[in-house]
């Protein structure tokens, strides 16, 4: 509905909106949230497969919508991006019905489904059009990257729909026209290749075509191993001068599993937290006291622990616990993705991106020559095996790549704490147990291999059984079967659901809840 605007103090009412709390994050983002779970901003960008920063600039232009809503006097229609951040913060029923629509808001703005037809179209193109005026005369000219084009905008809402990443892959097409390029620049550089037809692949010979096609897929595979790296980022970074506190180098070196191992043996040696018989007990949750050397993410985890343990009133397994602390890990890893220390989203798609490139350009060839050979009666069978080792390589380095989570900066910061936190240390605790020794940043880093030398008394066996037994029994079955073992987790292990995460629990991409099903069956704006 249009909101009654006529007596609305419009510099009021936006100091009230831009100090909003949406979904209960600080409108200020160098504030962190309140909760320990994922923030508005970061399930934001997490459901729509958005950096961060874009995420928090689409937040903000919706702030500006809600005070167009109140102020501009007609209808108002948001952009696709801003509607997506309409309807997440529908789903925040409280925050938005009583702290934004009763108490910030002259009137409460409800989300107005399009009937579909041709004359809702036009209606709703028309409120898009007077939104974007009304949002000028306000603010100035509207960002192209939050508010596009009419044509663009409706464009992209008949063409979205949700899609289960698990089932399909995600290929972005490739946009071949470009501004100010027309059909005679093309017929030029058309004519300027010409002497180029000579070495036209389908002018070879059988022999030569195929070694050819080999040179061409070595190639690709070659290339695909160099844009790894460079969609990995540089590890020369400003980030490498702080050293990671203990709940940092967990998430880094393991994931989840790591940070939980490493938090119950914190929450047992200050005797928060108890074990006996397979399950963990609440023993006094006053005795958490925070010590100098317990960063952010470790304070995060042992609370979410200790208050879990504390409100469920019962003993725990190690799997529920595990369930416990998976908003609080996955907002490490954002945090840290976002850092730039963990491969994020935009770092895979670059790379997937050019896998399935050279993978479309070898089989698009290969597969013209194959119709080119059968139709000369030519046998073709060589030329499938070379296709068919393209298809494996590709997709042996997509599957490399996606156990990877270390950025090169992460890389680089994992290789400092291996100098920083050497082996040879623990070989020292063991021969001399009364010596100071902090055996958490150890264990947070080399995970089973540190337990097995700092674990050797017959009282803290508990550690070795519960923690660290099942990584131990698989690297064991690796080593024995012939494979190898990385203790520290540089690619595999952690919550990117490799050999470690034995619990299933696994998900590289994080997140904290599994959020609401269905969705809205369209938006066309406020109703008018």
């Amino acid at each position: 509905m249009k909101l009654n605007h006529e007596f609305v103090d419009h510099d009021t009412l936006w100091q009230d909106i831009s100090h909003f709390s949406i979904g209960g994050e600080p409108a200020d983002w160098t504030v962190p949230p309140a909760n320990r779970g994922l923030a508005f901003s970061q399930r934001l960008a997490r459901e729509n497969n958005w950096e961060i920063e874009y995420a928090r600039q689409c937040i903000d232009e919706y702030r500006r919508f809600l005070f167009l809503a109140a102020t501009a006097g007609h209808s108002v229609t948001p952009s696709d991006a801003v509607d997506q951040v309409w309807h997440q913060h529908l789903v925040y029923t409280e925050n938005y019905w009583i702290d934004l629509c009763q108490n910030v808001l002259p009137a409460p703005l409800h989300h107005g489904p399009t009937k579909g037809g041709s004359q809702e179209r036009v209606r709703y193109q028309d409120q898009y059009e007077r939104t974007l005026a009304s949002y000028e005369k306000a603010f100035g000219a509207a960002p192209a990257e939050v508010w596009p084009s009419t044509e663009e905008r409706f464009a992209q809402s008949v063409s979205s729909v949700r899609i289960d990443r698990r089932k399909y892959w995600l290929v972005p097409k490739i946009a071949f026209g470009r501004p100010g390029v027309s059909g005679s620049h093309y017929a030029i550089g058309g004519l300027a290749v010409t002497p180029l037809a000579a070495l036209f692949p389908f002018n070879l010979h059988g022999p030569q075509f195929l070694a050819a096609n080999g040179l061409a897929i070595a190639t690709g595979l070659a290339f695909l191993w160099i844009w790894f790296h460079i969609s990995n980022g540089r590890s020369t970074d400003n980030r490498l001068s702080s050293r990671l506190g203990w709940g940092q180098l967990a998430v880094l070196t393991g994931g989840k599993r790591r940070l939980l191992q490493t938090t119950l043996v914190a929450l047992q040696k200050r005797g928060v937290v108890s074990c006996d018989q397979q399950v963990f007990s609440i023993v006094n949750r006053h005795a958490l006291q925070v010590q100098r050397d317990d960063d952010p993410i470790a304070i995060g985890s042992m609370e979410a622990i200790a208050d879990y343990l504390e409100e469920s009133k019962q003993p725990q397994t190690l799997k529920r616990l595990m369930l416990a602390i998976h908003s609080t890990a996955a907002n490490a890893e954002t945090q840290m993705s976002d850092s730039g220390l963990l491969r994020s989203s935009y770092q895979r798609s670059r790379f997937y991106s050019g896998a399935f490139g050279i993978a479309m350009v070898l089989l698009l060839v290969g597969g013209i020559r194959c119709l080119q050979g059968l139709d000369n009666n030519r046998p073709i069978g060589l030329l499938v095996l070379e296709m068919v080792i393209a298809v494996i390589g590709i997709l042996a380095a997509m599957h490399w790549a996606s156990r990877v989570r270390l950025s090169a900066a992460g890389r680089a910061v994992q290789q400092r704490a291996q100098y920083d936190l050497p082996e040879t240390n623990l070989k020292l605790y063991r021969e001399d147990a009364n010596a100071d020794f902090d055996e958490l940043p150890y264990l947070a880093f080399w995970g089973p291999v540190a337990a097995a030398y700092l674990f050797s008394d017959p009282s803290d066996l508990w550690a070795n059984e519960m923690l660290y037994a099942e990584e131990v029994s698989a690297m064991e079955k690796a080593s024995t079967a012939g494979g190898w073992a990385d203790w520290t987790s540089t690619g595999d292990g952690g919550s990117s659901g490799g050999l470690f995460d034995s619990f299933g629990l696994g998900d590289s991409s994080g997140g904290g809840d599994a959020g609401c099903g269905g969705g809205c069956g369209g938006c066309g704006g406020c109703g008018g």
